[in-house]
């Protein structure tokens, strides 16, 4: 079994997806993606991609209006907004990122803040999973011709989960390591580690989410 690790990627967000195009036009543009899950699950080549963010920028009006009329655009619908900023529900074509995601079966912490570096569109990436499935990660981004730069990995270690987790949390992960919920493939579906555990899936996912931006944060 491989080691339970925590990653930072930077991803160089390709031409194709709106977010590159924009930051490129924009360049002092502040863009956090506060979730991100499949829009779709068909039989297409393209994955619809379905996304909560918060974009901000002094000309975001201007910005609205290029979003809605990119190519990778399915829709667009505005939550909130004020003179300089607005939550938005994105929802994209995108065959590269989120389907790379789904088949490494990692986490990945939320927000994730996107910008221009000067050259390109980059978003930075907190994953957490077994290291297999992050080198996973990284081969299906590098086979869709996406950049990736690994900027620092670190192993979780076992004494770094009391007191930093609860101690239900710290129970929850030492048995979900143990029955290989985070190893490539899954050894334990989320449904049957729920079963295992005694909550409801939803309620397991939730917990996961907080051990991962917990392990991220230690």
């Amino acid at each position: 079994m491989s080691d339970p690790t925590v990653a930072q990627l930077n991803i160089s967000f390709p031409d194709k997806i709106w977010l590159a195009s924009i930051c490129q036009k924009y360049p002092n543009i502040n863009i956090e993606i506060i979730s991100f899950l499949p829009g779709n699950l068909g039989e297409g080549k393209d994955l619809v991609g379905n996304a909560l963010m918060k974009i901000h920028d002094a000309r975001i009006d201007a910005v609205l209006a290029d979003i809605q009329v990119h190519p990778s655009l399915v829709e667009l619908f505005v939550l909130a907004k004020d003179a300089q900023a607005a939550l938005v529900n994105v929802k994209t074509r995108d065959s590269w990122l989120l389907a790379s995601l789904i088949a490494s079966e990692v986490v990945l912490r939320f927000p994730v803040k996107v910008g221009w570096d000067g050259s390109r569109t980059v978003g930075t990436w907190t994953i957490t999973g077994m290291r297999d499935r992050l080198d996973h990660l990284i081969t299906l981004l590098e086979e869709k011709h996406v950049e990736v730069a690994l900027k620092s990995i670190q192993k979780i270690q076992n004494n770094q989960v009391q007191g930093t987790l609860t101690p239900r949390q710290a129970e929850i992960l030492e048995l979900a390591l143990k029955l290989g919920y985070f190893e490539f493939p899954r050894k334990i579906t989320l449904t049957e580690l729920a079963r295992r555990v005694g909550v409801a899936k939803s309620t397991l996912s939730e917990i996961v989410r907080r051990i991962s931006q917990k392990k991220v944060q230690s």
